[in-house]
C-alpha cells in the first residue's frame, strides 16, 4: 500500500536533497526551509487536490484539520479561506486585543481594524477582517452589541 502526501508541493518541515526517482523531492530544493503560506483558497487547494486525484476534499480537508496541519472551518466557507498557518490566527487575535486594551475600549468596529493592522497590511487584509471576526465569535473571545463588537 502506497501512501500520498498531497501538501508535499506546498508543506514540508524540511527540505530534502533532490531524488531523480522521487518526483517531489525532485522539485524541492535543499538550501533552505520550505516557506508555507498562512492561508490558501478554495480554488488553490481544489487545484492542489485535483494534483493528487483526491476523491472525497472534503473528508481530507477534515482529516487535514483534525491533525492540526491546517484549519478548516465548514461553517465559514463564505470566506473561501483555508488557514495552513495556526500562528495567523494567534497573531491576529492577540493583535486585536492588545490594541484594544492599549486603547482602553471596551468594543471595536470593522473599520477599527483597518487602524490595528495598519502596520500588518499584507498579512491581514481587508478582505479577511470579516474573518478574524467571525473566528473570535467562533471562540468565544468577542460577541456582537448594536454598537460594535466587545
Amino acid at each position: 500500500m502506497a501512501l500520498r502526501w498531497p501538501w508535499a508541493d506546498i508543506y514540508s518541515p524540511f527540505r530534502a536533497k533532490p531524488d531523480r526517482n522521487n518526483p517531489v523531492k525532485a522539485r524541492t530544493n535543499h538550501s533552505s526551509i520550505l516557506i508555507v503560506p498562512d492561508l490558501l483558497t478554495a480554488t488553490q487547494f481544489n487545484e492542489i487536490a485535483g494534483r493528487y486525484d483526491v476523491e472525497n476534499i472534503e473528508k481530507l480537508l477534515k482529516d487535514l484539520h483534525y491533525l492540526g496541519v491546517s484549519l478548516w472551518y465548514k461553517d465559514m466557507e463564505e470566506f473561501d479561506t483555508l488557514v495552513l498557518n495556526p500562528e495567523w490566527i494567534n497573531h491576529g487575535i492577540y493583535k486585536i486585543i492588545n490594541w484594544v486594551n492599549e486603547e482602553k475600549k471596551h468594543s471595536l468596529t470593522l473599520d477599527d481594524f483597518a487602524t490595528v493592522f495598519k502596520e500588518d497590511k499584507d498579512r491581514y487584509p481587508e478582505d479577511k477582517h470579516n474573518f478574524l471576526i467571525k473566528l473570535m465569535k467562533h471562540y468565544e473571545l468577542a460577541y456582537e452589541t448594536k454598537g460594535g463588537m466587545n
